[in-house]
């Protein structure tokens, strides 16, 4: 396959990113929700009309839990010291929301998973057992779901909140900014990610379109 530098010569920016977003949801790719968690986050502080206040919540908080709860599955992660500034995060999200739309029920689920947590990095028999009986209901497929239903209607808002412009209106833009004009043109002196991406489209046979 093309490396990075071909496919974001024929994947807009913005899809490329959501794509990548969508596989990490969809693999449980658990090592980066944090990361993931942090873009859903300032976006939708800039644009939260994106998803309704329930599922914002559901969303930030859903990722950054199972963050939290597979630190405190392994041993080497399962302290305050690891945790705590994930704890911390969530707290802030929660706080830094308009207290008119906080409702009492999320700030008791948070209150509650706080609790949780706790007694995970404290009691290890109550680990054992929760990851053994309890998480796998809880947490397990059915979470997974909501949070890639959550994600992809983030995504699907997203992308239509910024359309991919057409030629005129990219050539109305760079008429009006002769710097990026020029770095365009720079950028025409690096072929090699064309001329891959052209190789692999007539190998596989595609027909050049006729005017």
């Amino acid at each position: 396959f093309f490396p990075l530098s071909s496919l974001r010569l024929i994947v807009p920016p913005l899809q490329l990113v959501s794509a990548a977003l969508w596989e990490i949801v969809k693999q449980g790719a658990v090592m980066y929700y944090g990361q993931l968690e942090d873009f859903v986050t300032t976006v939708l502080e800039t644009v939260p009309e994106l998803l309704t206040y329930t599922e914002r919540v559901q969303l930030v908080m859903g990722l950054r839990a199972k963050v939290v709860l597979e630190l405190c599955r392994n041993d080497d992660f399962a302290s305050p010291q690891a945790i705590q500034p994930h704890l911390s995060r969530i707290n802030t999200y929660i706080t830094n929301q308009d207290k008119e739309t906080s409702s009492s029920e999320v700030k008791a689920s948070v209150t509650n998973f706080l609790k949780l947590v706790h007694t995970l990095v404290d009691n290890q028999c109550q680990r054992n057992i929760f990851y053994q009986k309890i998480f796998p209901t809880v947490f397990g497929p059915k979470y997974d779901s909501a949070l890639q239903a959550l994600m992809r209607k983030f995504l699907f808002n997203l992308q239509k909140l910024l359309p991919v412009p057409n030629l005129e209106q990219t050539s109305l833009w760079l008429s009006l900014s002769p710097s990026i004009l020029k770095e365009c043109v720079d950028f025409m002196n690096q072929p090699e990610p064309l001329n891959t991406l052209i190789q692999h489209h007539k190998h596989h046979g595609h027909k050049v379109p006729q005017g």
